[in-house]
């Protein structure tokens, strides 16, 4: 399901850093304590210097480190923070950095990371065993903890199926669930991750100090899983591939129909009551289920995305839009644009159209903006001035109802003919939120999801942000990688709710766990609703297919991303750093070092490249591009699946205008990389000048002398020997890899 992502992020995010601490830590000498007041109460705070000495203590900032920032967070300055010191260190040389989270009260650890700016990691990959990396994370565990929370701790990943982290191989995560009188509190804990060469780079501590339920109280367990019985089942919805795999490179974009929980659904018993209640610790019973906004649907013809158009076709749409809202309207043109990229490297580019009322005093006032990206989709909706009030503190809002009347209005106005495929989510801000949004100035935000016959599609939507002080919806944020191809998909027979129950139940245990309410999308850290006592199904964490019935294993699916076939090989580092990096695709725990590579995998990996690093002034080649017709290729129409990877390659310059055909399914020959390589490092004029280098293999055609020349030159593709290059031998991913890396390595280099 849609869980609003703006929000999302910044509520998720803030709860991550600013976790909660506990009673227990390392303090100072109480003759050390030099106490600093916060400004609203007599509460005695560590200082500066105090937690600094800790995190030295600690172990936790090497010796070159130099710190950058010391902050003290706390009410007086927002409510998402408690009282507690973020601190960072840097190492310019290693573009490393330290931060750390410490409780000013009590001085202990609530959260550390360490990482690198430039991707390097901190020692060979694979040198570290899963026993080596355990007794690493005990001895950082020691440093930083008390004996007495030490003991309140499950074994390693004795409930590891809701770790709250994912991370990429070949990092190792060790979470330690706090256990209170002999009860598991599985949102509470403390978590730690190793990279490959052992060193701890995260450590997270969750642990609310709130009294707990008595468990003698708990309802017997026969009793609880008859009062849940048939409520808790889970519901039908399309999920998005990558999160179940973790691989952005083949899944993005794709979509699961499964059965799974979202936020709302019946999933726990509350053992003091028995009723069944939801991630958020409401009475699901009580929730509504999921309705459309209409029944108009868009025809399969009109949503094809994968077309992408000309300026002159955006505008022509945003004219045919401007037109549903009253009155008239006259075209100011356009604004100019920009573009977005997913985890796939692949532009999604977009226009700004401006119209002004015909009729009005004030024109400029109540301008209308459109944003329209090349895939034809509608991105934003900009009403005059926006949502703009420049942070100015609101004294009086109407009510949140009100505000979602004016949402849905503008919704309904734009969308109008897909009022079937969007549903509300209808989560009313808590009255902290609130006060905090009109704190800062800010518009309430109501969001919306995408549907596909009435299946809600995961982690899809937009939202409208709605004046707090009119109740007027000013615009409409749509992120165009949030707007799903519908046309793509397409709910087929799938099996009975009951049955998915019951394949879901097979894997797990009916057990007795404390438990943590969610805080809503929005809603704050500090308004989270007190622990509960519930029964609940634990094991390992998945979904089930919805067409086939079988059980999708989160962690097994992801164990397949790992290679199994690289050990010894002489690309090995290289094929592990663009693994590790997500550049290649492991299937079946395969990564098959030695295939041969296409033309199209390459034109993927530059393209994926060109999204983290800049080769280029790519603003300048947009400029260039956009005053020149779009060069095509006869196998790569708009229709093809990879159309808009080849137009950025084209855009960007490492692939040449050149030919008529691309031929995407050929073997990449080893020159034909070269070239592709020289392009994209803005050497493209110089490659139809062969006269201007010399080569230094003689095996290489005169026209393909320039471009290994250049790569030789660089350090970037070596012979196969000494006096061969071998142009025409296909490049292998194992080469392929070892040319990522070093592209990498060069421009950081540069920088």
């Amino acid at each position: 399901m849609m869980q609003g992502k703006k929000l999302r992020n910044m509520t998720a995010g803030l709860s991550a850093l600013f976790v909660m601490s506990t009673l227990f830590g390392i303090l100072p000498s109480q003759s050390t304590i030099h106490a600093v007041y916060a400004s609203d109460a007599l509460t005695p705070l560590l200082s500066k210097e105090q937690v600094t000495q800790l995190a030295q203590k600690w172990g936790l900032v090497p010796a070159d480190f130099k710190q950058i920032n010391a902050a003290l967070k706390g009410p007086e300055r927002s409510p998402y923070f408690k009282q507690s010191w973020s601190l960072s260190w840097t190492n310019a040389q290693e573009n490393a950095r330290v931060n750390a989270v410490i409780d000013a009260v009590t001085g202990e650890l609530l959260q550390y990371s360490r990482y690198t700016t430039d991707g390097k990691t901190s020692g060979t990959i694979g040198s570290v065993g899963e026993k080596q990396a355990l007794e690493n994370a005990m001895v950082f565990l020691q440093r930083v903890t008390s004996e007495a929370e030490r003991k309140r701790l499950s074994k390693p990943n004795e409930y590891a199926a809701l770790n709250p982290y994912y991370t990429e191989w070949p990092q190792q995560v060790f979470m330690f669930t706090r256990i209170e009188k002999g009860i598991p509190f599985l949102e509470n804990g403390i978590q730690l991750v190793l990279d490959e060469a052992g060193q701890v780079i995260l450590y997270a501590k969750d642990w609310n100090n709130e009294d707990l339920p008595d468990p003698e109280q708990a309802l017997l367990i026969e009793r609880a899983q008859n009062a849940g019985g048939e409520r808790i089942t889970p519901t039908l919805s399309y999920k998005v591939l990558e999160s179940i795999t973790g691989n952005f490179d083949r899944d993005n974009g794709k979509f699961a129909l499964v059965f799974a929980y979202g936020q709302k659904d019946p999933q726990y018993v509350d053992a003091l009551t028995g009723k069944v209640i939801n991630a958020l610790g409401q009475n699901a019973e009580e929730t509504k289920p999921l309705q459309p906004l209409g029944k108009t649907v868009l025809p399969a013809s009109k949503d094809k995305v994968s077309r992408l158009i000309t300026k002159e076709e955006a505008q022509g749409i945003a004219e045919q839009l401007i037109k549903k809202l009253p009155g008239q309207y006259l075209s100011e043109g356009s604004r100019g644009g920009g573009s977005s990229s997913g985890p796939n490297g692949v532009q999604i580019r977009n226009w700004k159209f401006d119209f002004s009322p015909v009729q009005s005093k004030d024109r400029q006032a109540e301008t209308v903006q459109l944003r329209i990206n090349d895939r034809g989709q509608l991105e934003e909706v900009m009403l005059g001035e926006g949502s703009g009030r420049g942070g100015q503190k609101i004294e009086k809002a109407v009510a949140w109802k009100e505000a979602v009347a004016g949402a849905i209005q503008l919704v309904k106005t734009f969308y109008s003919d897909r009022l079937g495929e969007i549903y509300l989510l209808d989560e009313q801000p808590s009255d902290l939120f609130q006060q905090e949004q009109l704190r800062r100035g800010s518009p309430f935000m109501v969001e919306f999801g995408w549907m596909k016959d009435g299946v809600p599609i995961e982690n899809k939507g937009f939202f409208v942000e709605v004046n707090p002080e009119t109740g007027i919806a000013e615009s409409l944020q749509a992120n165009a990688n949030d707007l799903p191809d519908l046309a793509a998909l397409k709910v087929a027979k799938t099996i009975d709710p009951t049955e998915a129950r019951k394949v879901e139940q097979a894997q797990k245990k009916w057990m007795l766990t404390y438990f943590q309410p969610q805080p809503g999308n929005k809603d704050l850290p500090k308004s989270m609703t007190k622990p509960m006592l519930v029964y609940r199904y634990v094991g390992d964490k998945g979904v089930v297919d919805a067409l086939t019935g079988k059980w999708i294993s989160f962690d097994a699916e992801r164990k397949k991303q790992r290679p199994e076939d690289l050990a010894g090989h002489p690309y090995q580092e290289a094929l592990e750093y663009v693994v590790r990096n997500g550049f290649m695709t492991v299937e079946e725990g395969k990564l098959l070092p030695d295939k041969q590579v296409t033309r199209m995998e390459m034109a993927q990996w530059l393209s994926r490249l060109t999204t983290r690093i800049e080769f280029h002034d790519p603003l300048r080649l947009r400029a260039e591009d956009e005053e020149k017709e779009r060069f095509e290729f006869e196998d790569v129409t708009k229709e093809h699946s990879h159309y808009a990877v080849i137009q950025k390659g084209l855009q960007y310059g490492f692939i040449a205008k050149q030919g008529t055909k691309f031929e995407p399914d050929l073997a990449i020959t080893r020159a034909q990389a070269a070239d592709m390589a020289a392009r994209l490092l803005g050497y493209g004029d110089l490659l139809n000048k062969p006269g201007v280098f010399q080569s230094v293999y003689p095996d290489v055609l005169q026209q393909d002398i320039p471009a290994v020349a250049i790569v030789h030159a660089l350090g970037l593709i070596e012979g196969k020997t000494k006096t061969a290059f071998s142009p025409n031998d296909p490049l292998t991913r194992g080469e392929a890899a070892q040319l990522l890396q070093d592209l990498i390595q060069l421009r950081q280099g540069q920088e």
